[in-house]
C-alpha cells in the first residue's frame, strides 16, 4: 500500500475536492470516485495519488489527488472522460467552491493556480470550468 505525504516544499500539486452529499448517497459518491479513478485518472500523465476520505457522519466525502505539475492537472480537468466523472459526482453531491490546488510557487501561473491558503474567492471545485488566463472563471 502506497502512502500519500504532503509537504509544502515538494514539487507536486496537491487537489483537494471537499464534497457535501446526503449520507445516503456518500457510499455511491464514493465508488463514482473509485471508478473515475481507476478508468481515468491513473492512466493520465502526471498523476501519483488519490485518497478518499468519508466523513463519519455521512455528510461530506474529501479527494485529495496529488500531481507531477499543474500542466498535468489541467490536462485532466480538461479531459472529457474526467469531466464526464466530475458531472457524477455533482449529481450526487456538491463539491466545496474552494477548492484548492497548491503547489510550490507563490504567483499563479496562468491557470490562476495558487498555493493552499492563497486561492481567490470564488475558484470553482472540480468539473467547473478553467480559470481564463487572468485567474477569473467564465460564468
Amino acid at each position: 500500500m502506497s502512502e500519500t505525504v504532503i509537504r509544502a516544499d515538494d514539487q507536486l500539486v496537491t487537489f483537494i475536492n471537499v464534497i457535501d452529499v446526503d449520507p445516503e448517497r456518500q457510499q455511491e459518491l464514493i465508488a463514482v470516485l473509485n471508478e473515475g479513478t481507476e478508468k481515468v485518472m491513473r492512466q493520465r500523465p502526471g498523476f501519483i495519488s488519490v485518497n478518499i476520505l468519508a466523513g463519519k457522519d455521512g455528510k461530506r466525502v474529501i479527494n485529495y489527488a496529488q500531481w507531477r505539475s499543474p500542466e498535468d492537472l489541467q490536462a485532466v480537468m480538461g479531459d472529457p472522460e474526467a469531466q464526464a466523472f466530475a458531472k457524477k459526482v455533482a449529481e450526487l453531491g456538491t463539491p466545496a467552491p474552494a477548492c484548492t490546488p497548491s503547489h510550490p510557487s507563490t504567483t499563479p501561473d496562468r491557470h490562476g493556480i495558487r498555493p493552499a491558503g492563497r486561492t481567490p474567492a470564488g475558484h470553482r471545485a472540480a468539473g467547473g470550468p478553467p480559470p481564463d488566463a487572468q485567474g477569473a472563471h467564465p460564468p
